[in-house]
């Protein structure tokens, strides 16, 4: 071998050994990079003629399990998703509290059922039907704030989810770079492996937004879609932008729940099925107690009855009327003696102007629709008291037509967001007693009769028809025992929700433990590298140094 091989074969061994050199501290340094694997230089003989004359560096990079890297992306998804979901399903039960610690909606309606028992007790005194009252008031409150709260969930998700399509617009971006930060270092003959680490570490964290699928095109571009195959990254990003009426879009094209997995998809259920779902299951108690309620209250009356009776919602005077039956329409005295009587046959009505002009013809008593459409009944003599009573039923639901009216309501509202008591509990106090008589000269209302005290009392002590709503079956429930169906359906959610959640995190763990272990960093090893290289080069320069003298020998034995 020529002394110039020498050098040129020393020389190339020297610089070999120090390029691996530098590759093994690079990951020593970084091991504790997040995202960052460990990088080898690999090396290959170069050769004049076919002869061996050196080695030379012939990349810089590593090889990485696109199996495994699919894995871990999964996984991260699902984690993602059953965390969201488990996390906002415990805040959901924050707001509604648990049955072993006391939720509010059972004390409230606790507090009312007591409150009604001892006003029965007590002979509707004063303050027993005060406290009636307040204990009605706690209840529509308390739906109130429970109802808020959820709505609180409800606007905290939202803005979660116009976050994370922000997040998603911004990967999208830094992906996009980093194709044209790869595809520029292939053409130049650069290593990618650094940019490679930094486009993986983007796609798991894309990963924990939403399902997505991936793969490098020949041109060496990353091209991303969402797991139902839209299109996120391709030559360029798309523009993924998000609006609580009407959902995600890409590119402003509306692509309702296609997006899913992650923390996106777990949002969108939230804010799709699962709020929603608990929001009808709350309003649906709201509703049917109230319907349970005011039927009793419409029943009775106040003693002694007021001279005036409102109600509680609007009427179309051109509507159809559709009723059967009797309605006793009674004045009395303070003593709760009648004073007149008079019978209107509710089948031969057709328009609620006429049922209208029917009360206005009781001797006695004037009828009159407001702007509003709200129908007041009034006493001609300003003190005697009102009272509907008979068998009258209207429309197919079987209500009498006090509570299709409203009349003497103690609560009002749509759901439990705008529950209130009504104003005639105000103006009027709790409904006492039911109609004992309705023929002139006998005591129709009895001073000390709690028999709209009772029928109040039994309306939330016995089981109402709770329809289907949210999660929840239709059934015959008492109000306590629908919401404690309520909360534990809501609790076995959560705590279904939070075991799927660990059991996906430790999945993920083990996936991202895996990877490492596969393609982290080893300190020893690489340390064990650098003392192997440090003799290699120490190898390569002997070498040169022994190429030196024989060069230097050789001039000598010239001169």
């Amino acid at each position: 071998m020529s002394l110039s091989a020498i050098i040129n074969a020393g020389q190339s061994a020297l610089i070999a050994a120090q390029t691996q050199m530098s590759v093994a501290s690079t990951n020593i340094t970084n091991a504790s990079t997040e995202g960052y694997t460990t990088k080898t230089a690999s090396t290959a003989t170069t050769t004049v003629s076919g002869q061996a004359v050196g080695v030379a560096v012939t990349a810089i990079g590593n090889q990485i399990s696109a199996a495994l890297q699919a894995e871990v992306m999964s996984a991260a998804s699902e984690a993602r998703y059953d965390e969201t979901l488990a996390a906002y399903l415990e805040t959901a039960l924050t707001a509604l509290g648990t049955t072993s610690s006391g939720a509010p909606l059972e004390e409230a309606m606790t507090a009312l059922s007591d409150a009604l028992a001892e006003a029965v007790s007590d002979g509707g005194t004063t303050s027993a039907t005060a406290a009636v009252a307040d204990a009605l008031a706690v209840w529509a409150e308390t739906l109130n704030t429970t109802a808020a709260d959820l709505e609180a969930v409800a606007r905290t998700v939202e803005s979660d989810l116009a976050k994370s399509v922000d997040s998603v617009n911004a990967l999208l971006q830094t992906l996009d770079t980093l194709n044209d930060q790869i595809t520029a270092a292939t053409a130049a003959g650069r290593s990618t492996a650094d940019l490679l680490d930094s486009q993986r570490s983007a796609l798991e964290e894309l990963s924990g937004y939403l399902d997505i699928a991936s793969y490098t095109a020949s041109s060496g571009d990353l091209y991303i879609y969402s797991a139902d195959g839209q299109a996120l990254l391709t030559s360029t990003p798309r523009t993924l932008s998000y609006d609580a009426a009407g959902g995600i879009a890409i590119d402003g094209e509306d692509v309702g729940t296609k997006l899913g997995g992650g923390s996106i998809g777990a949002l969108l259920e939230l804010h799709d099925t699962v709020l929603p779902g608990l929001q009808d299951e709350l309003d649906s108690l709201a509703v049917t107690v109230m319907e349970a309620v005011n039927a009793a209250a419409n029943a009775a009356s106040p003693v002694p009855a007021p001279a005036t009776l409102t109600s509680a919602g609007t009427l179309d005077a051109a509507a159809a009327f559709a009723g059967s039956g009797t309605l006793a329409v009674l004045l009395t005295d303070g003593d709760g003696v009648v004073t007149g009587s008079a019978e209107i046959d509710l089948a031969g009505l057709s328009t609620y102007q006429d049922l209208v002009d029917a009360l206005d013809a009781v001797s006695g008593v004037s009828a009159s629709l407001d702007g509003d459409g709200r129908l007041t009944l009034a006493a001609d003599d300003g003190t005697s008291g009102l009272v509907l009573a008979g068998d009258g039923t209207v429309d197919a639901d079987g209500r009498s037509l006090a509570h299709h009216l409203g009349v003497n309501s103690l609560l009002q509202g749509s759901g439990a967001a705008d529950m209130a008591v009504a104003e005639s509990l105000e103006t009027q106090g709790v409904p006492l007693a039911q109609a004992a008589a309705t023929a002139t000269g006998e005591t129709a209302l009895v001073a000390g009769d709690t028999t709209g005290l009772q029928a109040l009392w039994t309306s939330v002590d016995t089981e109402q028809d709770f329809p289907a709503s949210g999660a929840l079956a239709a059934t015959e429930a008492t109000p306590i025992t629908r919401i404690a169906s309520l909360i534990d359906s809501l609790a076995d959610r959560t705590a279904t929700a939070s075991d799927t959640a660990e059991a996906s995190a430790a999945m993920l763990e083990a996936l991202a433990t895996s990877f490492d272990n596969t393609y982290g960093v080893n300190v020893d090893e690489e340390t064990a590298k650098l003392v192997v290289l440090e003799q290699s080069y120490e190898s390569a320069a002997q070498i040169l140094a022994t190429a030196q003298e024989m060069f230097d020998s050789l001039i000598a034995m010239m001169q």
